[in-house]
This record gives C-alpha cells, sequence and structure tokens, in this order.
C-alpha cells in the first residue's frame, strides 16, 4: 500500500474519530515518507484532530516547504492560526489561497469563512462577492452571504439572499428571524399568517420554532400588536429555555461570590501588573447600549474593536489554571486562585490576544458586554484600562434581553424570573466594583 493509499485510510479514521488507528498509521507514514507533503498535511490534521494545533502548525509550515501552491495547504494554515488565535496571519494563509485558486468557488468561500471566524466581516465581503460572481447558489452559501450582508449593514442585500435560502429551506427559524430583523414590516407586506401557519405545523425543530416564534414577535410589534407580540415572545423563550442547561440559583451564587472573594481589602491586597497599555472596556447588561456606545467610538480612525469575544476571559482562564495545575495538592478553586495569580502575565496574554487578532491601534475597545463580571481583575491586569459601564432604564434593558433571541449566551435572558434575578446580581456585583476601584 503506497503513502496516498494509506493517507485515505488515516483520513477515514479521523473521520470516525478513531484517533488511535490514525496514529497508527501517521507514525508508519512518517518513518517511511515524512519528506512529503500529503504526509506532513495528514500529521497536520491529526494534531488539529488531538487539540496539539502548534504541532500542527508546525507539520503544515513544513508541508508548504514542499509545496507552496497548494490552496488547501494554506487554508489548513488559516485554520490552524485561527485556533492559536492568530486571526491576521490565518487571513494571510487565507488570501494566498485565494489568489491560487481565483476562480474556484469553494476556495473563494473558505476563504471568506476564515475572515468571518477571525472577526472581519467587511474582509470576508470581498471573498463572498467574488464566489457570488463566480455562481455559487447553494443554500448554505445564500445563508452565509445574508449573514455577511447583514454584519455589513448591506439589509437589501442581506434580504435578497435570505428569501432566496428560505426558497430552499423554508422552516429555518434563524433565517425567518433574520429576515423579520432587515425590515418593518407593514400591514400591505408581512409575514404573520405564514408565520403562524408554521408554528402550528407538526414536526417543527424545536430551533425552527424558537426562531419562528421571535420572528412572529417581530413583525407583530412592527404592526403594532404589542399583546400578540409578548405572547409570541414568551412562546419561543418557553422553547428554547427548556432545551439549555442553565441553572439560575447557581449562576446568581457565582456572581455574589465574585463580590465576597474581592473584599475591598482583597482586592487592594493585589499588586497590579505594570502594563502601559489602556484598552476601553465597554460593559454592562446586554441589550444596555455596549452596541451603541462601540459604533459611535470606532468611528474614530484611531479606534480598533475586538468583536464579540472573549479575549480577556480566555486569558484569565489560561492564568488561572495553570496557577491550579502548579499546585495540586492545594486545591484551589478558581476564585481562590485569582487572588494570587500573575496579573502582569494575564495583562500581556491579553495583549497578545488582541493584538494576533486585530493587529495594533492607537486604542482598543473590547466591548464584550459580560466583561463586566471582570472589572476589579481587569483593572489589576491593565492598571490603564478605561471600563465604561452603560447602562439603561431596568425594564427597558430587561424588556430588551427577554424580547432577543442569542445564540450561545445570556441563558438567564428567557424566563422572566431567572431574568429579573440575574439583573438584580448583576446591579449588586456592579455595586461592588463602583465602591472598591475608582
Amino acid at each position: 500500500m503506497n503513502a496516498l493509499q494509506l493517507i485515505r485510510h488515516g483520513q477515514q479514521y479521523l473521520a470516525e474519530r478513531n484517533l488511535d488507528k490514525a496514529t497508527e498509521i501517521c507514525r508508519a507514514l512518517m518513518d517511511k515518507t515524512p519528506e512529503l507533503p500529503p504526509v506532513q498535511y495528514f500529521a497536520g490534521e491529526l494534531a488539529a484532530a488531538r487539540g496539539d494545533f502548534a504541532s500542527a502548525l508546525h507539520h503544515i509550515d513544513r508541508a508548504l516547504d514542499g509545496d507552496r501552491n497548494a490552496p488547501a495547504l494554506h487554508l489548513m494554515k488559516a485554520q490552524i492560526l485561527l485556533a492559536l488565535g492568530q486571526g491576521l496571519k490565518a487571513q494571510e494563509s487565507a488570501t494566498l489561497a485565494a489568489n491560487l485558486r481565483p476562480d474556484d468557488v469553494a476556495t473563494q468561500v473558505q476563504v471568506a469563512q476564515i475572515f468571518g471566524k477571525a472577526g472581519n466581516s467587511h474582509g470576508a465581503a470581498e471573498y463572498y462577492i467574488k464566489a457570488k460572481s463566480l455562481g455559487a447558489t447553494s443554500p448554505q452559501f445564500l445563508y452565509e452571504f445574508a449573514i455577511n450582508r447583514y454584519a455589513c449593514n448591506k439589509a437589501d442585500e442581506a434580504l435578497e439572499a435570505i428569501e432566496a435560502f428560505l426558497g430552499h429551506m423554508p422552516t429555518h427559524g434563524d433565517a425567518l428571524l433574520l429576515r423579520a430583523r432587515l425590515k418593518k414590516q407593514s400591514e400591505q407586506l408581512n409575514h404573520v399568517a405564514e408565520l403562524k401557519t408554521l408554528l402550528n405545523t407538526k414536526g417543527l425543530s424545536w430551533k425552527d420554532e424558537a426562531g419562528a416564534a421571535y420572528a412572529l414577535a417581530k413583525e407583530l410589534e412592527d404592526l403594532g400588536l404589542y399583546d400578540q407580540a409578548f405572547a409570541s415572545i414568551k412562546q419561543g423563550a418557553a422553547v428554547q429555555r427548556a432545551h439549555i442547561g442553565y441553572d439560575s440559583d447557581d449562576e446568581v451564587t457565582k456572581l455574589r461570590a465574585i463580590a465576597d472573594t474581592f473584599s475591598s481589602d482583597a482586592y487592594h491586597a493585589i499588586p497590579a501588573a505594570d502594563i502601559k497599555d489602556g484598552p476601553v472596556f465597554i460593559v454592562g447588561m446586554p441589550e444596555a447600549g455596549t452596541d451603541v456606545l462601540k459604533a459611535l467610538l470606532s468611528r474614530h480612525e484611531t479606534v480598533t474593536t475586538t468583536g464579540e469575544q472573549d479575549h480577556f476571559g480566555a486569558a484569565m482562564r489560561t492564568v488561572i489554571n495553570e496557577h491550579i495545575t502548579a499546585q495540586p495538592d492545594r486545591k484551589l478553586s478558581p476564585l481562590q486562585a485569582a487572588l494570587e495569580v500573575d496579573y502582569g502575565r494575564m495583562g500581556e496574554m491579553y495583549l497578545d490576544r488582541v493584538h494576533a487578532m486585530i493587529g495594533s491601534s492607537q486604542r482598543i475597545i473590547d466591548a464584550l458586554p459580560y466583561n463586566f463580571l471582570y472589572c476589579g481583575i481587569i483593572q489589576k491586569a491593565l492598571p490603564n484600562a478605561r471600563i465604561v459601564h452603560v447602562t439603561r432604564n431596568p425594564l427597558d434593558t430587561c424588556c430588551a434581553a427577554f424580547k432577543t433571541l442569542y445564540n450561545l449566551a445570556y441563558f438567564f435572558s428567557y424566563d422572566l424570573n431567572e431574568l429579573a434575578d440575574y439583573y438584580i446580581a448583576y446591579r449588586e456585583l456592579m455595586k461592588h466594583w463602583h465602591a472598591i476601584m475608582p
């Protein structure tokens, strides 16, 4: 059996998640023909499947040493760089692939996806538009294209694409909701009857039911039928809540434990890092206005935003977990460890992650709302950071959160009692941060 046949067998094992068998084949290949780019590519795939992205990058670079003109290698490298949090380099590798196959639809779409995952919607647009010009018409492409056009504030193009997508998949809940959001419905032109009929259809998946219910609520609200809209929100929220794992009491307890751990004495005993950079963190509840403020500030030419990515939380968890792992006998909890860790390392790790994704900037804005959890930690890791706490009328905030269908965040927002409990705990924590910090 030659090397290419062995690789095909190994990739089949990878597809089946049989990593042990795939590893056996990889070892045999590396012993006999390590110089072949396809062998190094397979070794990179295996390393990535194991979560060892540093090794995966090493193998892909070796494969590229033997073949710089293979788009698949550049695309694979881009995916690995994304996993390593190196968004700018990922976009560079993806661009090389796009230039090697300028007339290949699949390549252009994959490049667009990489730019999108790196948080660069406007950069992704170039490749989505190129793919469309080359004849891309699959449902998956139409949906991604609509999402991209929406992110780029091209509502008419997004609506055209999502309508075409719904022609293929008329019950897709997220697409129905996007269609409703893209324009204000009128009495003469709306989808209320269609959505009501769909919600009475048997066999609808729970995700599609939730999306359709929120879409119906949006359209009913546009028509001024507020009681009906609220009833539809409650229906969609109940469906969503029934299918997520969330313990409201545990979540509230965690918020209160943060304030208890970072008492005034404990907080002031933590030495601050010696870091000069001063990002701006915009924090608060979802729907409180953080996005509006980010949009206003990001118009300035010296400002770059990080997007909705958990850069600070990732750096914080890495440093805390390393501290716990280094002292297994102490059995530290994450909050206990947070009082002892190297905040300089945390701040530098955060800045490294941000710069790798968005590059350098005179002023970085991080507008992930739930960074409010970490205000005290942010101030110790980045003493020159500015933290802007955005507030809004409590009823407006909670109402806006309740009528929003989120993806994989804000699980407290689908039950009114849980939403109220979380909001109170949030305000208590923010009152604590305001009391002990400048």
